[in-house]
């Protein structure tokens, strides 16, 4: 009896600590979510929906990570899909000074990969490996200040 009671008591109040999600680490997002504030100067309001969006964005990006070693091509079209959803969400979020900053950022990012494109081509590297290389670019921009 004591076993079944146990038993129950368990499946009450352990399994659903298994079922949840892991959630992202709030000290990323939170960490991430100020050093932008600094940089865009956001308000309040504003700043609260980038901490929503940087939770998000890092439980996402925690959810496809074992995609990364098991299968590598829909590990990068997830994460393309993930970056382009952010921009979207990032371009409703500021205004328009702040998407100047914003712009100007993804320039950068956009030679950083024509540059990593073209020596890895140079290099002789497959079109995988060019493909990873420019997703893991993609990966580290979202992820920093």
């Amino acid at each position: 009896m004591k076993n079944v009671i146990l038993s129950v008591a368990f499946l009450l109040f352990g399994l659903p600590v298994f079922s949840q999600t892991p959630l992202a680490p709030q000290s990323e997002a939170q960490q991430l979510t100020e050093k932008l504030a600094a940089k865009y100067n956001l308000t309040e309001d504003q700043k609260a929906d980038m901490l929503v969006v940087q939770q998000r964005n890092f439980r996402n990006l925690a959810e496809i990570e074992d995609l990364k070693n098991t299968n590598p091509m829909l590990y990068v079209r997830k994460l393309k899909a993930l970056a382009y959803a952010y921009d979207g969400t990032m371009r409703r979020l500021l205004d328009r000074e702040q998407r100047a900053i914003y712009f100007n950022e993804k320039t950068a990012l956009r030679k950083q990969k024509a540059k990593a494109s073209k020596d890895l081509k140079d290099s002789g590297a497959s079109d995988l490996q060019i493909e990873l290389k420019l997703t893991e670019l993609e990966r580290e921009n979202l992820t920093k200040e």
